[in-house]
Formats: structure tokens, C-alpha cells, sequence
């Protein structure tokens, strides 16, 4: 192959390559974006937020998935995350976006046992999500559901992979969205995956939460000190 042929290959690899990024990326921010009732609530949502479509409907309803495109199995997840907890809810409340078009619920967390990171048993963390619902002052409201969460519930306990980087208002993220949280079925001792049926953690549903945990710190020994690259 000469030269000028190599030299053309070179770049139309690098075209495709820079088309699939752009591609992943694209589907990323669509991913974070809730789906509205139907088009007619694009417009009241861009002039003035979900507060407006309620408005308009009384009780406004939109969906949108919390899992990340990005997919992640249970070593990637520790080698992402900053801190993993073992906790249990204290409280939960739904924020509205400052600009209006998301509703993110923050969930106040008890760490109950510290896997990974400096965090300590009986500190608190406040951990967030998309999703939830809101009263608006003339008692209409609106609510994201999220069919891949079932938000974080009392009495339950949660095993927490939490992202290095943190969000705007101060709240830490499961890494990988929903991915990064796992309830403790507290009876039997069994592991219930959050996230979509299709993510690589689903293989993890009902396995034996001793042999979970040792997974986990197998990976943390792996990976004692958390990548920032592609939370």
C-alpha cells in the first residue's frame, strides 16, 4: 500500500471513529432528557419549564431512563467509584431543576458499612437521581417516573457505587446511574440489581449477597484508587 492510499485510509478510520463518538454522545444527552406526554408538551416545557405543562394539564407525567449508555459490570463499577457503602434511607425529596424541565430526587443515606473510599459507618451522604414528583404552589404537579429505578425505599438496605464526581448541588451520583445501586433483600440475602433488564449487573440478580461482597472487595484490591474516565 503506498503512501497517499495509507494516508486516505488513516482518515476515513478516524472519520467513522469520530462519527461513533459523536453518535454515543448524542445518545447520552438523549438519554437524560424526559420524555413528555406528547408534542404538545415540548413547547410548554421550553417556555416555561415542567412547571408550565403542569399548569396546562393539571398533573403533568413524563418517563426517562436513570441508566447510563454507558454500560458497566461489577468490577468496572468499583474501578469507577470513589466510595461503595452498604446503606439504608433516612429520608428522600424531589428538587426541580433550576431551570425547570427535570426533577431529580436526593436520598439522604445512613452508611451502615464502608467498602471503598474514606467514608465512615454512621456518616451521611446525600446521593441523587432523576426522577420523582413535585407540588407546584396552585396544586398542580409533575412527575418523572423511571421504568429502569425504583428509588431508593425505607426499610430497605443498598448496596451504593458512588461516582468521584460530584453534581452541581453538592449531591454524589451512583456511578452509572441506577447501575450503581443494588438492594439487599434483607430475608433471604439476596441481591436485586437496579438498571435496565438489559445491563451486564442484571447477572448479578438474587446471587448471595456473602459472595456479592466478596466480588466487590475483590475488585476494590484491583482498583483501590477510582478512575474519572467515563462515569
Amino acid at each position: 500500500m503506498n503512501h497517499t492510499k495509507l494516508k486516505q485510509l488513516t482518515f476515513m478510520i478516524g472519520f467513522i471513529l469520530l462519527g461513533l463518538m459523536t453518535l454515543a454522545v448524542v445518545k447520552i444527552a438523549k438519554s437524560q432528557e424526559p420524555k413528555p406526554q406528547d408534542s404538545s408538551d415540548v413547547e410548554a416545557i421550553r417556555r416555561g419549564g415542567l412547571k408550565e405543562a403542569a399548569r396546562i394539564r393539571g398533573h403533568w407525567v413524563g418517563s426517562m431512563r436513570t441508566s447510563h449508555f454507558l454500560k458497566y459490570d461489577l468490577e468496572s463499577l468499583a474501578a469507577h467509584s470513589s466510595n461503595i457503602i452498604i446503606g439504608s434511607l433516612i429520608d428522600s425529596s424531589s428538587h426541580l431543576s433550576p431551570d425547570g424541565p427535570l426533577i431529580t430526587t436526593w436520598y439522604r443515606i445512613k452508611i451502615l458499612q464502608s467498602l471503598k473510599g474514606k467514608l465512615l459507618s454512621g456518616e451521611t451522604i446525600t446521593t441523587s437521581l432523576p426522577g420523582g414528583k413535585v407540588v407546584f404552589e396552585d396544586g398542580t404537579s409533575a412527575e418523572i417516573k423511571t421504568p429502569d429505578f425504583d428509588g431508593i425505599q425505607n426499610d430497605q438496605t443498598y448496596v451504593l457505587f458512588l461516582s468521584p464526581v460530584l453534581n452541581a448541588d453538592g449531591t454524589s451520583s451512583p456511578t452509572g446511574g441506577s447501575q450503581g445501586v443494588f438492594e439487599i433483600d434483607g430475608k433471604i440475602r439476596r441481591i436485586k440489581p437496579n438498571g435496565d433488564r438489559l445491563d451486564l449487573v442484571q447477572k448479578h440478580k438474587d446471587q448471595d449477597l456473602e459472595r456479592f461482597l466478596a466480588l466487590i472487595k475483590a475488585a476494590v484490591k484491583k482498583y483501590p484508587e477510582a478512575s474519572t474516565c467515563c462515569n
